[in-house]
């Protein structure tokens, strides 16, 4: 029960972590860094990949309520590949194996995985959900998206490696 309260509670911050929209690119204003994906991470790596995508699943159920429309479906969508490819691979990676190495590996993984990911979907986003005239989207791809992607995924790594050990001890853990 005390995973599930904490599961739920990290989403909830992870839902307001969201609302924090830093640009990185001015050219690309929709292509905001949030730090949203960092309490699914703690927790996935505390308690198991599972619980990590269900606070991804919860927070994006919340946003997705809080900004109907103008964030769209596909917007839903991928945030949820986005955090389920981040979190999945690097808490599943840890969680097997909890040492600083596997943490690191996973970390690195979910770099290369988002990256991958996240370069079709912005794709797709940006062709039918922007439609916007005379863009070379394969352009946008390799100089906004890719290095986007990458910035963001050793961002939150950083982050996590510094924080998880001296957080992930407070949060309780139970055996069921």
């Amino acid at each position: 029960m005390k995973r599930k309260v904490s599961a739920a509670i990290f989403a909830v911050i992870s839902f307001f972590m969201m609302l924090i929209e830093i640009p990185i690119f001015q050219v690309y204003p929709w292509l905001k860094y949030d730090p949203s994906d960092i309490p699914a991470l703690i927790t996935g790596f505390k308690f198991g990949p599972m619980y990590g995508l269900a606070v991804i699943l919860i927070r994006n159920i919340l946003f997705y309520l809080y900004r109907g429309d103008s964030y769209g479906i596909l917007g839903f969508i991928a945030s949820l590949l986005a955090g389920g490819s981040f979190v999945f691979i690097s808490t599943y990676i840890y969680y097997r194996k909890k040492n600083r190495k596997s943490a690191i590996k996973g970390l690195i993984l979910y770099t290369l995985v988002m990256t991958v990911i996240m370069a079709p979907t912005n794709y797709i986003m940006v062709k039918y959900y922007f439609k916007l005239e005379n863009f070379n989207l394969f352009r946008y791809i390799l100089i906004a998206v890719t290095p986007f992607n990458i910035i963001k995924g050793l961002f939150n790594s950083f982050i996590v490696l510094f924080i998880y050990k001296k957080i992930g001890s407070f949060i309780e853990q139970d055996e069921g």
